[in-house]
This record gives structure tokens, sequence and C-alpha cells, in this order.
């Protein structure tokens, strides 16, 4: 229920922390079931590491681009490393 009201509201924004590109199934349920427009939609990589979050950068900024998404970094991994506060 709550979700469906989020979906019909133009100030909401998901964001999907992807780890494996199957994750992309759930994420094209989630716009389907709701009617979200893929302008609302983030991936963003997980990851605790720069070079798993490059990595996984190498496959999620096409998906991206081929539906329609943006993308979203951990530029605080990059700068700081797994790190609290930060």
């Amino acid at each position: 229920e709550r979700l469906a009201a989020y979906a019909v509201d133009p100030r909401a924004w998901f964001k999907f922390v992807m780890s494996d590109p199957a994750d992309l199934a759930e994420v094209l349920a989630f716009q389907r079931d709701f009617d979200i427009p893929a302008s609302r939609i983030y991936l963003m990589p997980e990851g605790r590491d720069s070079a798993t979050l490059h990595e996984r950068t190498g496959w999620i900024a096409p998906l991206c681009s081929e539906h329609g998404y943006n993308f979203t970094d951990r530029l605080h991994i990059h700068l700081h490393g797994d790190t609290r506060g930060t």
C-alpha cells in the first residue's frame, strides 16, 4: 500500500542497490507493477571497496542506458574506504 502511494507521488525516487545482474529482474518487476517512470529509478552498485564498485559499474552503467535509469555511485567509498561516519 505504501509503495503504491509513493509510486504515484512525483516527488518519490527509487534506488536499487545492485550486487548481481540478476537483480535487474526485481527492478523491472517493480517498475512494471507500480508503473514507475524509468527517470525516477536509480541503480547503485553494492560494494565496500573501490575495486568492487568499479567492477559492478561496468555492467550497471549499460543497464541504466538500456532502460533509461539513472546511475549513482558510492563516492564516499572511493574517497575514504569503508569507514564509519563518511
